[in-house]
Parts: structure tokens; C-alpha cells; sequence
């Protein structure tokens, strides 16, 4: 084994070009050099476990595999859950105070995503996740069956960058 001992990247955007549906053979031949020289390969994805796993066993990568954020981890084996990180009632209610009603904010959990509303800007998502796992809730803070893994926002270019000016 050479100098390194474990490669942690992520899918979208490094391992695999945004919007395409596999990887490169560059990028599979490197890692499974990496993986053949005893180099453990871990794949770090925002997406949840369900879009992500695919992508995985596609390149033959076998170590746990963080998601959501880094808020799960899953053994790529058993496809169990290892560590699950939830969103606390109170954060919830604070993210949502924070980002007020201009943004739509969407709570993943365990694979199903929740929302007031589903916005025509979630088509992205919904070509990702089959509509099916999409959800409308009256109340987010209040009508979830278990605390969140993670929190996202759907809205335009504009209203991100006016919620990150709120942030700094």
C-alpha cells in the first residue's frame, strides 16, 4: 500500500460530470487502482442513501457510504443504517423562522421528502426520486412522522443569495 490508506470524495460534480448518468472510465480505472492498492474509497454525497447507492455499487466501492449531508452513514453491504444525525425539533423550528415564506423549505428523512408545498422547482429532485416519495404536509415544524436527516431550501438564484447575506 502507498502513501494514502482511504479516498473520500463526492458523486455529483467530482466522481461523475453534473447531469451525466455514469461515471468515466478515467474515473472508474482510478478507483479501482486506488481499491486494488488497498486504498479504502468512500463516497460523501448530499443525496440521500436511495439515489446514491446505485452510483456506488456501480464503481464497486464497498465502504460505508456517508449521506445526507454527512447526517447518515450506510454500510454498502447490509445496506443498514449506521449513524443517522437528526434535525431537533427546535432547529427545525428555527431553520424554518430563519428562512421565512419566501423559500420553500423541503425535510428529507429517511429516504421520503416533505414539503407545505411542492414547487414546480423540485423537478429536479422528482427526475432523481420518483414522485411517489414526495410528500405535502400542512405544518412541517409539526406533521413529520420522525425528526429530519436534513433540511433544504427550493427557490431562485436571487432568494439564495439574499438568504446567504443573512448568514454572513
Amino acid at each position: 500500500m502507498g502513501q494514502y490508506r482511504l479516498i473520500v470524495s463526492d458523486l455529483d460534480g467530482t466522481l461523475r460530470a453534473e447531469g451525466s448518468p455514469a461515471f468515466s472510465p478515467r474515473v472508474r480505472a482510478a478507483v479501482a487502482e486506488a481499491q486494488a492498492r488497498g486504498v479504502r474509497v468512500v463516497i460523501a454525497t448530499g443525496r440521500m442513501f436511495r439515489s446514491a447507492e446505485p452510483f456506488a455499487r456501480g464503481l464497486g466501492v464497498t465502504e460505508p457510504m456517508i449521506c445526507n449531508q454527512g447526517a447518515t452513514i450506510y454500510d454498502l453491504t447490509t445496506r443498514a443504517m449506521i449513524y443517522d444525525q437528526r434535525v431537533a425539533p427546535p432547529v427545525l423550528r428555527e431553520i424554518l423562522e430563519f428562512a421565512g415564506s419566501d423559500v420553500t423549505p423541503i425535510a428529507c428523512l429517511d429516504g421520503e421528502f416533505y414539503s407545505e408545498r411542492i414547487p414546480e422547482q423540485a423537478a429536479p429532485l422528482a427526475a432523481i426520486y420518483a414522485r411517489e416519495h414526495f410528500h405535502q404536509v400542512a405544518n412541517l415544524a409539526a406533521d413529520l412522522p420522525r425528526d429530519p436527516q436534513k433540511v433544504m431550501f427550493v427557490n431562485d438564484a436571487a432568494m439564495t443569495e439574499r438568504l446567504h447575506a443573512r448568514l454572513v
